[in-house]
């Protein structure tokens, strides 16, 4: 009895240079395909997330709340979180991608991205030291926040409402759940 194999191609950065338009993010070496466009209600929270954390770090001149961007993780990885903040931003990082670690990435889930969203993120992001992951769910309108200690992530908030604040280093910010959701 022959035993098969599956070939499964692994990429790098250099590869994905090479591709036109991709509308992916490259994790480990495979290509997992993005949606042409979020939901409405996806973009509509990350906008309100925006504006509610660009409001808490008004005072702090470190911090940088970003959109979606290129995040280099690894020569083999490279994602677009929803949402990031990172302090202290190199002048080398104003290019195609950002090389320096957040302090703090969000994403929102959606049916179709939350296994990758809630395990492979999560691995990686904690593997690349981001201090705190944010997972969104707009169906259930629930926030979970969770905080990089020894290496593993941990529960700091998961609710639909209340406050959460994040210890940034530089600064300190405070997000109303609450506000999230409001329309």
């Amino acid at each position: 009895m022959a035993t098969k194999f599956a070939y499964i191609p692994r990429y790098t950065v250099e590869d994905y240079e090479q591709w036109v338009e991709p509308n992916c993010e490259l994790i480990q070496g495979i290509p997992y395909m993005m949606s042409p466009a979020p939901r409405i209600r996806h973009q509509r929270i990350a906008h309100r997330l925006e504006i509610l954390l660009e409001e808490a770090l008004a005072k702090c001149l470190a911090c940088r709340v970003l959109p979606p961007v290129n995040y280099r993780i690894t020569d083999d990885t490279i994602v677009q979180p929803d949402l990031l903040i990172v302090c202290d931003l190199p002048d080398e990082e104003q290019g195609v991608y950002l090389t320096a670690t957040p302090v703090l990435v969000a994403e929102i889930i959606s049916p179709s991205s939350a296994l990758k969203d809630r395990i492979i993120k999560r691995d990686i992001y904690g593997s690349a030291g981001v201090r705190y992951y944010a997972v969104i769910d707009p169906d259930n309108e629930e926030i979970e926040v969770l905080v990089l200690e020894d290496g593993s992530y941990a529960t700091d908030f998961k609710g639909r409402e209340g406050d959460v604040s994040f210890d940034l280093g530089p600064c300190m910010a405070s997000l109303d759940v609450g506000r999230i959701w409001q329309r």
